[in-house]
């Protein structure tokens, strides 16, 4: 039989189309030692890794003997009753019973494809931590790009198996997704879910705010918490509130902001100046008492994590005519007037 003989078989029998005959064919094919090379390919490419050249990993090698193993007890059975013919009806039963193994073999590789690969090539999983003031960025298995933010952390797989590419978050991260439609890529954040194909969005998750909030810069994703799912555009956001434990969509039209803040340059067009005070808290290891006043001006202006702090805080204080002080090593007043 030949080897485009074989490839049409076995796809024909994944789609369910294979006739009796047709499975018997297969099966006279598997029996074949010197084709065997050939059958283990169509079995790698179906389980979409590698399987060992001598099949010596336990796993497989005991499926495939399983099946031999069936053959050969049906082959003895035949050379023992030589003096008797079998009867037509027992031969096609022998044929259907040795189809069952096989079939047996080839449902276990297509139903459990996943737990399969996992098990003779398990994924590792690694984190990736940042301390204060500390930015760093990794490229995962797929292409996809992730900078982390200071004192974040994030756990990340070796290698994608499955249908889905999971992440998990703790802190801000900015993402660059490599586009996949047959594979999603997931980012587990607290109780979030965010789910995208391939686009470019921030994380803000940390442990100890009360909100996590997920902004799309490009693309489309889905935020999801328990059965509630909820899509957003560009310069969108979604804002899960730990007290009310709600989702909540808003327009953010400075997210262009985290472009600049995965490299440590915090650039803000129009931001409310209590986020900004927050960012700088974070970035410098730091504590700010803002006027209650000043709260919700709107800053236009940028700095670097690589600033000092008191430069950082200049900046802002100048564009609001307000003044600060510094009470305590890492502890700073912000008083002001009201904005206009």
């Amino acid at each position: 039989m030949e080897k485009d003989r074989l490839r049409y078989l076995f796809t024909r029998y994944l789609e369910r189309k294979c006739s009796p005959d047709e499975i018997r064919d297969l099966l006279i094919y598997f029996r074949q030692e010197e084709e065997t090379s050939e059958l283990r390919a169509l079995v790698e490419s179906e389980l979409s890794a590698p399987v060992s050249a001598e099949l010596e990993t336990p796993g497989l090698k005991s499926m495939f003997s399983r099946v031999e193993n069936r053959l050969d007890m049906h082959i003895n059975q035949d050379q023992d009753n030589e003096i008797r013919p079998v009867p037509f009806y027992k031969s096609y039963l022998l044929r259907l019973t040795v189809a069952a193994s096989f079939v047996g073999l080839l449902l276990v590789a297509t139903f459990y494809r996943e737990a399969i690969v996992n098990l003779f090539y398990p994924v590792h999983f690694y984190e990736l931590v940042t301390s204060s003031s500390q930015h760093k960025e990794i490229k995962l298995a797929d292409g996809t790009k992730i900078w982390l933010s200071p004192n974040s952390r994030l756990s990340y797989p070796d290698k994608f198996n499955g249908q889905s590419r999971e992440v998990q978050i703790s802190g801000q991260a900015f993402f660059e997704v490599q586009h996949d439609i047959n594979h999603p890529f997931i980012v587990h954040s607290g109780k979030l879910q965010t789910k995208v194909l391939g686009t470019t969005f921030n994380v803000s998750a940390y442990k100890t705010d009360d909100n996590i909030e997920v902004t799309l810069l490009s693309g489309k994703v889905r935020v999801s918490l328990n059965r509630e799912n909820i899509d957003i555009s560009p310069n969108q956001r979604v804002v899960y509130s730990a007290e009310s434990g709600k989702l909540i969509k808003e327009n953010d039209f400075d997210a262009g902001r985290f472009l600049g803040q995965k490299l440590g340059v915090l650039d803000y067009k129009g931001t409310p100046l209590h986020t900004v005070i927050k960012d700088m808290e974070r970035e410098f290891q730091i504590s700010i008492d803002l006027d209650s006043r000043l709260s919700n001006c709107l800053f236009i202006g940028s700095f670097k994590s690589s600033d000092s702090p008191q430069v950082a805080i200049q900046q802002v204080v100048l564009s609001f005519n307000a003044r600060f002080k510094q009470v305590t090593p890492g502890s700073y007043i912000i008083t002001g007037q009201a904005c206009r």
